[in-house]
This record gives C-alpha cells, structure tokens and sequence, in this order.
C-alpha cells in the first residue's frame, strides 16, 4: 500500500534529501523482529556572514526582518562593519517505532544551539526560532517537531494520525522542508486516509492549522503562559476559576484536503500528476487578534495575552466568516534526451476565498482573496553536467503585499482614491522553498509579487559514484509583477549571482559553501528614490546523516 499521496506526489526540492529506508535493508523482513526501533538523525552545523544589509526587526512595514542598505549615512545600518553574522548548531532524531509491517510511529526531534554578533541576533533568531522551532518550547532550545502513526488498514487503507510533514508538488504552499539547508517546514496535525484504485491513488484528510490551547485561570498572563507552550487539542477552555467554556472547532482553523494522483512513481521513467483542493475555513475569532498596544503599528496579541488588564476584550468571540478554497496541480515527466536523463516538473495554485471580517474589533471589513503562483524547472544531465532552469511567478498586491511581513497585513496600502482594498491578490511561495541564497531567501523573505528566471550549471569532476562535488554556478533575475507595491515603485527587483560547492562523502558525511551576491534593481530603492547598494552573503554547513 502507498504511503502519504502528497509525500508520493511531490518533487524532490532543491538540495533534497533521499527518504531514510523503512526497514534494516541488511537482513531479510522475515528476521526483523515484530517490534522493533530504527534511528536516524542528523547533526548540523553552520556558519554564515551577511554584508550590505541591515536589520530592520522593529519595521513590520518592511518586506522581512532583513533589508539592502541604502547610503553609508542609514540611522539604521549593521554594526560590526556593516556584517551580520551568526552560526547554529543542530542535532535532530528522527526514530521510526515499527509494529510488523502494518503500523509505524514516527518522530522528529531537535535540538539546538545558536550563536550571534549583537546585531545580528533578532534576525537569525526570527528565522532559526519561529520557523526552524515552530514547535515546542523556544527557550528550552529543545522541541517535538513532528509526531505521528501510519498504520495499514485491513491491507486497504493507509491511515495517519498526528502531527506529520505535508508536501505537495514542488512545494509552493506545501512543503516538508527536509534538506540540508532547511530553516522552514511544514508540520499539520492531520487525520488521513489514503487508497489505491483502478491505478489512482486517493486520499482525504481533515486538519487542524490552529487551536486555541486549554487555558487555566482568568487572566491574560495564564493564558500567554498556555498559549506560547504551543499545546493543541483542537479545544480552548477559558476557566473563571470554578468551571471552564470550552469552544471547540468555532474559533479553531480548519483544513480538507482531497488529493487524487497517478502515473508513474517519483523517481520513475514516465509521466506523474497529482490534483489537491485544499478547503479552509474559520468562523469565529478573538477579539485579542487585532488589539494593539499603545504606540504599534501592527497587532500583537502576544503582549495583550501577557496583559493582566487584557480581560473580556481578549476572549470575547465574534465571527470571522472565513473559507478560501486552493487549487493544486502538479506534473513531472522524466525520460532522456540525446541519450541523457531530462526532468521536467511543474506546478501551479490558486487561491479564491471570502473573509467577512478582517478588522473583528470594529466594523466589518470584508474582503475576497483571488491570487495564484507557478513554478517550474527543468534539469538536464549530459555526461558529468547537470543544466538547470528554474522560473515561477507570484501574484502581487496593486499596493502593499510585498515580503513575507506585509503579504497578510489587510490594510496595508489602498485603492487610487484613498479607500480599503476589498480584493486581495498576494501570493507567497512556501518559505521552504528554496530559490536562492539571498533575495527571496532573506530580503523579501519568500517568492511574492514577483517573476524569476535562474539559469545554472552544475559540474560532478568525481562523477556521480557514492562520494560526489558538485560545483554550481547560477545567476537570479527577479521582476516585480506589481511595481507599485515595491519600496521603490519599480519592476526590477534585481540580479543575484552565485556560486557553490557540495561534496557528499562516504558514511553520511557532508560539505557545503556558497557566495551570493545581490545587485538589486530600483524596486528596492527607499521612498526618497535612494537606490539601495548591493549585498552579499556567505555560508558554509557541516552535516553528518546517521
């Protein structure tokens, strides 16, 4: 029976990992014992350096956390020469718990340890600790990322339960993250059930993307407390002290998927496709989603909760009136031409929903989500060179949307006559999704309202045997699709060359340098038409895979 119809659809992401075997590929089936545990893991270690940037952590207005300089004279210009650098360490353990052949419980486990100058330390810890730790506890530097069963249904069915990776296609909304370069992943608490028919292969799931956790006590510091331990049941209970309310799906992000898929297997010679429609829904919110504190530009229900003050105005409820509706399609052929191996793979989503309120503290403000994506890439491998493309595309906002701070900000920016956009047309890319080593990586933060073309070639002067370097040289050329939601009103978003070095070795071990450099175009100039300098960045990793 196959596994995950998402996981089985989808294309390897750049600088992917090959799945770890189910079972001890040494002894026959028949010697594994009934119940028995395998173990693998990594450990990590990576060093980097960023130049010509600056933080702009404080600015929710700006793309992401990191932004181009734009003159020497910046207020706000790095330290420490004008560098940012940081490094990280990171165990993970990935133990599989096998029952016969019919049911598995996996886990994924990190640990970790991080370093940083003292201006570069909100920066890295954005990226390495809300999104590389999105589960469990920050401080401890110690989470649970995934845990899960797959089980065999009467020899039919696959069923998984629990917090699993979710991975579609190429990954543009879906993506599992699981590489050498991963800070990004996605983890959903899911409930699954797959099937093969007639040569298609089926599969239904309802998942929960957010939950309000069980909450003790009646204040807002005890429920922060509950809140940031990142606990979920699919229920929230708000106690006065003597007796709790629970509000179970009301207020709760709820998610179907429906995938359908055929063709031959990733990694086979022939045609692959996969279809998904992804329904999501929530109908009630918390008023604390929109409260801001005196002197923020943005909403931060985090200090509201950790407001002892916060009272009523925090857990009252009132609808939200919210359903999108996400289209996927992906397909990949793999064959040979002039005699060497050619993949083809692409995919494409769009978005169509309704929210009845985006502002729940006041009056209603509705608005209609239209907005789509697509990428594509093409490999070819004659003799000890592989020749890449890669292109995709983003929708864009009129004005606003730009960058992985501002995609969601609903009133950020306006229509010509000074009014509330009341059509939203943004697109993101899953952060995961690794396009390059700067632009999209950290200054916008992920492929949004823009269009990019990136031609590379990769050399293997060892061939392509058990011990492998790969030396790759690539060029990024990026177009806004809506110029006036840039900073700089523009279409060129800019050109990002670069280099690298990948040399697998014997017994897991591994080694990994890049260089990029941004030359960026006048779409990131600052409002006062100050062009912005170039930028560059530099890392290195050491991995060991057990």
């Amino acid at each position: 029976m196959l596994c995950a119809i998402a996981t089985l659809a989808s294309a390897a992401p750049l600088w992917a990992d090959p799945p770890p075997p189910a079972v001890d590929a040494s002894r026959p089936l028949a010697s594994q014992p009934l119940v028995h545990l395998e173990w693998h893991g990594q450990v990590r270690a990576r060093g980097e350096v960023l130049g010509g940037v600056r933080n702009n952590a404080d600015n929710a207005e700006l793309p992401t956390h990191l932004d181009v300089r734009h003159g020497s004279a910046d207020p706000h210009a790095a330290s420490l020469a004008d560098r940012l650098q940081g490094a990280d360490l990171r165990l993970r353990l990935e133990p599989s718990l096998h029952v016969g052949d019919w049911s598995q419980l996996n886990l994924q486990l990190d640990a970790w340890g991080m370093a940083g100058g003292r201006a570069t330390l909100a920066s890295f810890a954005d990226r390495y600790g809300q999104g590389d730790w999105s589960s469990g506890s920050l401080q401890s530097g110690l989470a649970m990322r995934r845990m899960w069963l797959h089980s065999k249904v009467f020899g039919l069915l696959d069923l998984d339960v629990g917090r699993q990776p979710d991975h579609f296609g190429l990954g543009l909304v879906r993506h599992s993250g699981d590489d050498l370069l991963g800070d990004w992943q996605t983890s959903v608490d899911k409930v699954k059930i797959g099937i093969e028919l007639l040569g298609f292969r089926f599969s239904a799931a309802r998942v929960n993307l957010f939950s309000w956790p069980p909450g003790q006590g009646g204040n807002g510091a005890t429920l922060y407390n509950s809140y940031s331990g990142q606990v979920t049941d699919g229920a929230w209970v708000m106690s006065s002290g003597q007796s709790g309310l629970p509000f179970h799906d009301s207020s709760d992000v709820i998610r179907y998927d429906f995938s359908v898929a055929g063709g031959k297997l990733r990694g086979e010679p022939g045609l692959e496709w996969a279809l998904a429609l992804l329904w999501q829904t929530q109908d009630q919110a918390f008023h604390l989603e929109s409260l801001q504190n005196p002197g923020s530009a943005a909403p931060q229900p985090d200090k509201q909760l950790a407001n002892p003050a916060c009272g009523d105005d925090c857990v009252r409820l009132t609808q939200r009136l919210y359903k999108s509706y996400t289209f996927q399609a992906y397909t990949a052929w793999r064959g040979t031409w002039r005699s060497a191996p050619l993949s083809l793979q692409a995919e494409g989503d769009a978005i169509y929903g309704t929210i009845g309120r985006t502002d729940i503290t006041n009056d209603p403000d509705a608005k209609t989500l239209v907005a789509g994506g697509a990428a594509a890439r093409a490999t070819w491998q004659p003799g000890s060179l592989d020749l890449r493309l890669d292109a995709g595309a983003a929708s864009g906002e009129s004005n606003g949307g730009f960058g992985v701070n501002d995609t969601n900000n609903f009133k950020l920016g306006g229509t010509p006559d000074g009014g509330d956009r009341k059509t939203m047309t943004g697109f993101r890319f899953n952060r995961a999704m690794r396009i390059d080593g700067l632009l999209f990586r950290d200054i916008i933060g992920a492929v949004a309202n823009a269009a990019y073309l990136r031609p590379a070639v990769v050399w293997h002067p060892l061939g392509r045997g058990s011990s492998d370097l790969a030396l790759e040289a690539a060029v990024l050329g990026a177009a806004a699709l809506s110029p006036d939601a840039t900073p700089g009103k523009h279409v060129w978003i800019g050109l990002e060359p670069e280099v690298s070095a990948h040399w697998r070795l014997d017994h897991g071990l591994e080694l990994f340098g890049r260089g990029s450099l941004l030359l960026p175009g006048e779409a990131l100039a600052n409002p006062a038409g100050v062009s912005a300098e170039p930028a560059w960045r530099a890392d290195a990793v050491l991995r060991w895979r057990f």
